[in-house]
């Protein structure tokens, strides 16, 4: 045994030699690997008819699916009728007429060193300076 495992190895293209032939030796199944086989295929057996009789029929489900969907439509419906009704206050409040304004405005105070600040579309415009022919 001074060869190495590997070097006992054939190499895919070597061909076995011929007095190295395989035999096929087959024994007979046991009584106990019998048991066990028998025993293996009536669990894979009982699993599959469990799954079968868990599904449920396509009438259940439309019925549960439909069930299921009564709350959820209850609560689309009222958040629908409440933004309905916001927006019909919203609009009455938009429609309504502005009160006047009132038409008193106050006089231009000329203090010197004070500066007041008004809107644009108050102020009167500037003149414009005249030009030098």
């Amino acid at each position: 045994m001074s060869q190495h495992s590997e070097d006992r190895l054939l190499s895919p293209f070597e061909e076995p030699a011929p007095s190295a032939r395989i035999l096929q030796f087959e024994r007979p199944q046991s009584d106990a690997q019998r048991a066990v086989q028998l025993r293996a295929q009536q669990e894979i057996d009982l699993k599959r008819s469990r799954e079968e009789s868990r599904k449920a029929p396509v009438g259940r489900w439309v019925i549960g699916f439909t069930v299921a969907m009564v709350p959820v439509m209850i609560l689309l419906g009222s958040v629908d009728g409440f933004l309905r009704v916001f927006h019909r206050i919203n609009a009455m409040y938009e429609s309504m007429p502005e009160p006047p304004a009132p038409a008193v405005q106050e006089p231009l105070q000329t203090e010197a060193g004070v500066v007041m600040l008004r809107p644009i579309d108050t102020v009167p415009p500037a003149p414009a300076p005249a030009q030098k022919p």
